[in-house]
């Protein structure tokens, strides 16, 4: 295919794509949400991990996309135990980890494949929200934290009090900010669009 050809291509050329990306997304998340419940019930509720794990299960969702296949895996590989301890792994399948945690990856990238954009004249209200979106998460953890004395992941009890703590979240905040940033690059490079203006934040 001509690549300039394909650069021009009406965005509705891609819609039937982008929708069975999209359902397949929905159709896997929900399948491994039923799941994952149906797993969190009977005798392994009467492991006292499992019935916290349980009781924390709605502080664990996020929509960080691609940053939380970076954090995750970067984590889990170094230590695994900092963030999905081996315990989980009696209610909690290898298969929906990889759902929650690695299946964004595919679907980030279809998006791009078939979703061609182009650069806003600001980044301003992108970032707001983006980070409105950390800054959500961050008081959801720590307000946890304020309310039971527990902290979701085992890596911020573990750096809790040191210097490792608030760079944790300063890493995650730069992370966020180089995977917005990169979107565009690499979105440029597979359709060829261009920033509309020449503003920057």
């Amino acid at each position: 295919m001509n690549i300039s050809a394909r650069r021009y291509r009406p965005i509705n050329n891609y819609a039937y794509y982008r929708l069975f990306g999209y359902i397949t997304a929905l159709a896997l998340h929900g399948g491994n949400v039923i799941t994952m419940l149906f797993a969190l019930q009977g005798d392994s509720m009467k492991d006292p991990e499992i019935e916290t794990f349980y009781s924390l299960q709605w502080v664990y969702i996020t929509i960080w996309n691609v940053a939380i296949f970076i954090i995750f895996w970067s984590i889990y590989i170094y230590d695994r135990e900092m963030i999905f301890p081996a315990f989980i792994d009696k209610v909690i399948r290898q298969e929906s980890n990889h759902i929650m945690h690695t299946a964004i990856v595919p679907i980030v990238l279809w998006e791009l494949a078939f979703l061609p954009k182009s650069e806003p004249k600001s980044h301003k209200w992108n970032l707001a929200g983006t980070y409105g979106c950390f800054i959500t998460y961050l008081y959801v953890l720590f307000s946890t934290f304020a309310r039971r004395g527990i902290w979701p992941y085992p890596i911020l009890k573990i750096c809790y009090g040191s210097i490792y703590f608030p760079m944790i979240f300063i890493g995650i905040a730069i992370t966020l900010y180089l995977m917005y940033y990169g979107q565009w690059r690499v979105n440029s490079l597979l359709w060829g669009t261009n920033v509309t203006s020449k503003e920057k934040v």
